[in-house]
């Protein structure tokens, strides 16, 4: 889980960006822009923070305790919903790419939460297969928000190509190599 190792600098990292990028914009743009700017900057701040808040309770976990797969499944159900409301965030156009890698994040995390449901809840009947698979998805996931960290840096991930295409919509102008 190294984007939870790098949460903290990241989130101030990115505020730090996003709050310069809106005095720039409410020097040289509408307001209107820098409000959503704004909006923007607020929400993925409030995304990482939970994100964060999740590392602490998936660490916290005692992996010897009894009630270990449940407090792992809590963890998980709560990551998912994060990861979904941060992939319903209308991103400014110049982070559609954020947006595009919160939406993949948020479908390998519940495909992740799925698979470990079917592994973990029935404690007499744990599917090892499953979990595996689980810890899977639950890794792409996690390399996709690592992508969002490194749009909202204003870098382009190793190994993934962007391609911008004119279109009416701009959410579907940016594409990835890697889903």
């Amino acid at each position: 889980m190294t984007f939870f190792r790098t949460g903290i600098v990241a989130r101030r990292f990115f505020t730090c960006m996003l709050l310069a990028a809106a005095l720039l914009l409410t020097g040289c743009s509408s307001g209107t822009q820098a409000a959503a700017l704004g909006q923007y900057s607020s929400q993925m701040n409030a995304f990482f923070d939970e994100l964060a808040d999740c590392r602490d309770e998936y660490e916290a976990i005692d992996e010897n305790a009894d009630d270990a797969g449940t407090q792992l499944l809590a963890v998980i159900d709560k990551m998912a919903g994060c990861v979904s409301d941060a992939a319903s965030v209308e991103a400014p156009e110049e982070y559609a790419n954020v947006r595009i890698c919160a939406e993949n994040a948020s479908k390998y995390m519940d495909q992740s939460k799925q698979l470990f449901h079917k592994a973990l809840d029935d404690p007499s009947a744990y599917d090892a297969e499953s979990f595996k698979e689980a810890q899977e998805y639950y890794a792409t996931a996690n390399q996709r928000i690592g992508y969002m960290v490194s749009f909202l840096h204003g870098e382009t991930p190793e190994g993934v190509t962007v391609t911008y295409e004119e279109t009416p919509d701009a959410a579907s102008a940016y594409t990835s190599s890697t889903p």
